[in-house]
C-alpha cells in the first residue's frame, strides 16, 4: 500500500522554507514507474503553491512516462532560479517494493 502520510511527512522535511523542490528518480524502474506518477502528482497537491518540478517547467509531464524520460536540470542555478531549495532522490526499495527516499541534497546560493 502506497502510504501518502509517510510522502507528505518526506516531502516537507525536504523544503526549505518558502522555496520548492526538484524530485529526482534516477535509474528508476519502468514496471514501477507509476509511483513516480504518485509522488509528483501528490507532491504538486501537497506543496502548492510551491514549485514541484521533475524536469524543465517547458515539458508537459501528463504520465509517469513523461517523467522518467525528461527527469533532469540544466544546473543548481537554474533551480534557485526556479525558486527550488532542495532535490530529493527517490529509488524503489527491493524488499518493500516501494518508492523510498534515497537521498536529499540542499541547494545553497
Amino acid at each position: 500500500m502506497f502510504a501518502y502520510s509517510k510522502w507528505d511527512a518526506w516531502l516537507e522535511n525536504a523544503l526549505e522554507p518558502g522555496r520548492g523542490i526538484f524530485l529526482d528518480f534516477p535509474n528508476f524502474p519502468k514496471a514501477s514507474a507509476g509511483y513516480a506518477q504518485d509522488i509528483y502528482f501528490h507532491a504538486i497537491y501537497v506543496l502548492y503553491p510551491r514549485p514541484v518540478l521533475v524536469s524543465d517547467p517547458g515539458v508537459t509531464i501528463n504520465s509517469a512516462w513523461d517523467i522518467l524520460a525528461n527527469n533532469t536540470y540544466p544546473s543548481e542555478r537554474w533551480l534557485l532560479d526556479w525558486h527550488v531549495g532542495s532535490v530529493m532522490s527517490v529509488e524503489m526499495d527491493k524488499k518493500q517494493k516501494l518508492p523510498v527516499v534515497k537521498s536529499v541534497h540542499w541547494l545553497g546560493e
